[in-house]
């Protein structure tokens, strides 16, 4: 299971990020709509690369969502402009694979009528192939919880790599249930998870790629994500700055010894200067992607379940 590290591309002006990705392998999703990112940090992320003779997998994504919440639209043409000048000029250091153009229906807080759902769900289809005809590497479409049948059926005859997309404002016990039926339904395609993450996500469906910003939201709130035995992630709050630092046995500082050291001896192995992780959100972020990475990893080799026992992180 590939897991892509979203947001990483606008971090890697941090040594600290740049190496965790290229030493650990970390692939990476980047959008078009902070398309600035790939003219001022990928390339200082490609020298490393070639440097050391490695290649990562790189999801670039149309940006639909931002610009849709903003009251903004994307121009089609050039993102197939784009997506074509990354290829050409990175594909010897980066595999790539582009996310389809989207018409998200209706507008940002207010619910979209029937029409303006078969309206987004068809121009979403023809841009998706209009994209496969002129973008020269392989693209990927997103199959949305709502979406209408006969987008189902046409990916299940047309396409090989689909994505399978949730709002956010579905609850999660309810986006996983779908997401379960969804890799029944398209089972034989590899499936990407759009921001599903979730422990009893991870093994609800053997996806073939995730990817998250969680892990630098994590890092922003002060915790670095830790994998338990059983492939859950916990979140520890470390930051100096933390509230939790006078809460007993809810702060790196305020856990039982042996547990303390344990962890900072874990840290430690990782190679990031322990004083960064407590004090820059670089420092856990790097952490806490190479973790997601790990309990991907993990998931990947477990057999399906539906148990809800698995592990507290699932609200991701």
């Amino acid at each position: 299971m590939i897991f892509y590290a979203s947001g990483a591309l606008a971090h890697v002006e941090s040594d600290l990020v740049i190496d965790m990705l290229v030493r650990y392998e970390i692939d990476f999703l980047a959008s078009f709509a902070y398309r600035r990112d790939f003219d001022i940090r990928l390339p200082k992320l490609a020298s490393r690369l070639r440097a050391e003779r490695k290649k990562l997998h790189m999801m670039v994504d149309s940006g639909a969502f931002t610009a849709w919440s903003s009251g903004k639209e994307v121009n089609l043409e050039q993102l197939i402009d784009e997506c074509n000048r990354l290829q050409d000029s990175y594909n010897d250091c980066l595999d790539m694979v582009f996310v389809s153009l989207d018409r998200l229906p209706g507008r940002k807080g207010i619910k979209p009528t029937a029409k303006e759902i078969a309206d987004g769900a068809l121009e979403s289809f023809q841009n998706f192939e209009k994209m496969t005809r002129l973008v020269r590497g392989p693209v990927k479409p997103v199959y949305h919880l709502g979406d209408p049948e006969w987008v189902a059926r046409r990916y299940e005859k047309e396409v090989g790599y689909i994505g399978l997309g949730a709002s956010r404002d579905v609850p999660y016990e309810a986006r996983r249930r779908w997401a379960h039926e969804m890799g029944q339904r398209f089972a034989g395609h590899p499936l990407h998870g759009l921001a599903m993450t979730g422990t009893r996500m991870l093994r609800t469906v053997r996806w073939h790629s995730v990817d998250s910003a969680s892990w630098i939201q994590t890092a922003g709130f002060g915790n670095v994500n830790w994998i338990l035995p059983n492939g859950s992630l916990v979140a520890i709050p470390v930051s100096k700055e933390s509230p939790h630092n006078k809460k007993y046995d809810g702060h790196l500082s305020t856990l039982s010894k042996i547990h303390r050291d344990l962890l900072i001896a874990g840290l430690e192995k990782l190679d990031v200067p322990l004083e960064k992780i407590l004090t820059t959100m670089h420092g856990r972020g790097a952490i806490n992607m190479l973790m997601y990475k790990r309990a991907c990893d993990w998931a990947a080799k477990q057999s399906l379940t539906d148990e809800r026992s698995l592990g507290v992180f699932d609200d991701a």
